[in-house]
């Protein structure tokens, strides 16, 4: 069993699964000479797309697949969102949104 796996089961035996926000993500993959590539600064396939899981039965009642496309700098306002936790401030103009608010992650949010 994997790391993540004893985590969930210990946190199932507990009683506090339910109680736990889940976010599962990577980095974008580095291209290994597809596209004659060897650099992530490209637009191709290898390079976008990055899994992200989210469990959460407050929020999220049935697994789903959303294919709308979300990026990191939107965690922070998510996470922040479900904890009732008050926003950061915008610095530099950095423009994340929640993805609960978008409706990307929770289709009708």
């Amino acid at each position: 069993m994997t790391a993540g796996g004893r985590l969930y089961a210990s946190l199932k035996d507990s009683g506090e699964l339910n109680n736990i926000l889940f976010i599962f993500t990577s980095d974008n993959g580095l291209p290994e000479g597809e596209h004659g590539m060897v650099d992530k600064r490209t637009g191709h396939e290898e390079s976008l797309r990055i899994p992200l899981v989210v469990r959460y039965p407050g929020l999220i009642s049935q697994p789903k697949v959303i294919e709308a496309q979300t990026v990191t700098l939107d965690f922070a306002a998510f996470i922040f969102e479900v904890c009732k936790a008050p926003p950061l401030p915008k610095p530099q103009g950095l423009l994340g949104q929640s993805a609960r608010r978008s409706r990307v992650l929770v289709a009708g949010g």
